[in-house]
């Protein structure tokens, strides 16, 4: 097991999944940014660990790279930085989210709003999918 710190406000909810590190290149900091080189070129980090959460004010995404490859850890010091906030109506934010899942392979976000809604984003893609308000049982 390993801790690795964290940047911002801690999370409600968290989800996440394994994806190639080349496929999440629109989620990452720009190199630089915080000291560190581009990880997604890097030829050590092949596969990257996602991480998507709701703080109570806006959905943080956070990309980790795995330099062991699958099934190895974060390097020791690892900050959890984001590099994207996934834009949340004002509205919704105000009234919370519920859940969130992460689908690794099409990079798709899903949240189910405490307002009954339910609003996806293509993370790879860095963009918007749309919201519907499904009627409950």
């Amino acid at each position: 097991a390993i801790t690795l710190p964290a940047e911002g406000t801690p999370w409600q909810l968290a989800t996440g999944g394994l994806v190639r590190c080349a496929d999440a290149v629109a989620l990452m900091p720009s190199p630089g940014d915080d000291g560190s080189d581009d990880i997604a070129t890097s030829p050590a980090a092949e596969w990257c660990l996602v991480l998507a959460g709701w703080d109570g004010e806006l959905l943080p995404v956070v990309v980790v790279p795995l330099p062991g490859g699958l099934g190895s850890l974060p390097a020791a010091g690892e900050v959890l930085r984001p590099g994207l906030d996934v834009p949340l109506q004002p509205a919704e934010a105000e009234h919370g989210v519920l859940g969130l899942h992460f689908e690794p392979r099409s990079g798709r976000l899903w949240a189910l709003l405490a307002s009954g809604g339910i609003e996806a984003w293509n993370l790879f893609g860095a963009r918007p999918l749309g919201r519907t308000t499904p009627r409950w049982p």
